[in-house]
């Protein structure tokens, strides 16, 4: 039943279709505790499809097509050896070079179980030293689609910062929960009413 009112409500709120989908997805599974199994191919498909639908880059959604195929083709499993060279190739695409090193050189022994070589370590050392780029491009992209995804919030959040605090008088405690209130704002982006 909470599934299906959180279906209900994504729908009014105008989230992304596949958000209800995936309520409406999990529903029968969690109702009956685990009797309905995952259908990892459905699954997959919807967080695919939600992807989608908050603008990632289309790298991400070649690389998610191109994973679920492969695992497809498989039974089911993903290759170990196959899987840092093909996430290697997503993080260049989007702009993570050093990133894209430092996986494409350390992820392949870890998958296994094993730690890396040393000399693998030392091949990586100089790709350490250029992350700080990376990880703005990775906060940049995540940024994005959690903006897209709670923008249809604002307008409920605002309206209830104004129930709260429109009649307070001018005061250092109101603009202390203002600014307390702001810190919480679905997208940070997006102005409080005063």
């Amino acid at each position: 039943e909470i599934f299906g009112l959180l279906s209900q409500a994504s729908q009014q709120l105008s989230f992304p279709g596949a958000v209800a989908e995936f309520f409406d997805y999990m529903s029968p599974i969690v109702v009956k505790k685990g009797a309905t199994p995952v259908d990892p191919e459905r699954l997959q498909e919807l967080l695919l499809k939600l992807t989608e639908q908050l603008g990632a880059p289309e790298a991400f959604n070649k690389f998610s097509k191109d994973l679920a195929m492969t695992a497809k083709k498989n039974g089911g499993q993903l290759d170990p050896t196959k899987l840092p060279k093909l996430v290697a190739q997503l993080l260049r695409k989007l702009g993570m070079p050093a990133f894209a090193d430092i996986f494409g050189k350390l992820a392949g022994p870890m998958l296994k179980g094993k730690q890396p070589d040393p000399l693998s370590l030392a091949a990586a050392a100089p790709s350490f030293m250029k992350v700080m780029p990376d990880f703005d491009t990775a906060n940049g992209l995540a940024s994005d689609m959690h903006a897209k995804l709670m923008k249809p919030l604002v307008p409920f959040f605002e309206n209830a910062v104004q129930k709260l605090t429109g009649n307070m008088p001018q005061s250092g405690l109101k603009n202390l929960l203002l600014h307390v209130l702001a810190l919480s704002k679905p997208v940070p982006d997006v102005a409080v009413i005063h």
